[in-house]
């Protein structure tokens, strides 16, 4: 038997980091646009820093071709998901989407 090791990361609650809401953010009113990931999250306010931290350099969008179009305007700085699950991290790198598979029968 192999043994398993895990990692985890940890946050306090009061961690700081910037994020959108700072600067980025003022120039994301696209239509298609539906918000930041951190704004778009209910929690206890004492958990706000944790939770820019975590989702506040998160764009969330209708669409992948809305994300496509938000990445390429931003050059591949931000990370977006779309409602399907889809997600384009800062960089281009891509995860996640499914095809229709049509039988040849």
């Amino acid at each position: 038997e192999k043994e398993q090791v895990w990692t985890c990361d940890l946050f306090t609650i009061d961690c700081n980091q910037r994020n959108l809401r700072d600067s980025t953010t003022r120039g994301i009113t696209r239509e298609r646009v539906i918000g930041l990931a951190s704004t778009l999250v209910a929690a206890d306010p004492k958990y706000q820093k944790l939770i820019d931290h975590l989702l506040g350099r998160t764009v969330v969008v209708h669409t992948i071709e809305d994300g496509i179009a938000l990445a390429r305007k931003y050059r591949q700085s931000l990370r977006i998901v779309t409602l399907e699950g889809e997600l384009m991290n800062p960089g281009g790198s891509m995860t996640g989407g499914s095809f229709k598979i049509q039988a040849i029968f």
